[in-house]
């Protein structure tokens, strides 16, 4: 398993990812290379695609599936909950906490359908990265439910309690 540098975690804590040690991302889960000595180097990203090197060979990766793993994994959330004010070497754009609340930077689009009870979503929504794949996707599953409009929504950011506290 990789030992992250301050500010990064692991890839291959993920399970999803097992075998892909030497990877890290950052708290806005874009995906670093630290094989190397020094600080972590971002991997080049070819049309929403990554390529790591993996045992057995090479593994490509889209910046979707490793941000969606990141969404879902415990571990991941925990360690970017935990992580302090300063630690985060990515972007410039850091989150800023507002009382027990947290403001989250942009995340991407997804996928809803307008129903007989309005706008309704998946339990468990996949973030899209790029606006070409939500509209793909977004097309292949109007073909599948014809009569049923489907619709895309930009996650502009997002705010997430830490708790409620009762006076």
């Amino acid at each position: 398993m990789t030992t992250a540098p301050d500010g990064y975690f692991a890839l291959d804590r993920i399970a999803a990812y097992a075998g892909t040690s030497g990877y890290v991302v950052d708290k806005d889960m874009y995906v670093y290379s630290a094989k190397r000595k020094g600080a972590p180097h971002l991997m080049a990203c070819t049309h929403g695609v990554i390529k790591l090197a993996s045992f057995g060979g090479c593994r490509s990766l889209t910046i979707e599936h490793v941000r969606n793993s990141c969404y879902i994994s415990e571990e991941f959330q925990a360690w970017q909950r935990k992580a302090k004010d300063g630690i985060w070497s990515s972007q410039a754009a850091l989150e800023k906490k507002v009382g027990d609340y947290q403001l989250a930077p942009n995340c991407g689009w997804i996928i809803g359908t307008m129903g007989s009870k309005g706008l309704e979503f998946s339990s468990a929504p996949v973030v899209h990265s790029s606006l070409s794949s939500v509209r793909i996707e977004c097309a292949r599953i109007a073909k599948l439910v014809p009569g049923t409009q489907v619709v895309y929504l930009e996650i502009k950011g997002s705010c997430q309690s830490s708790g409620v506290t009762w006076a």
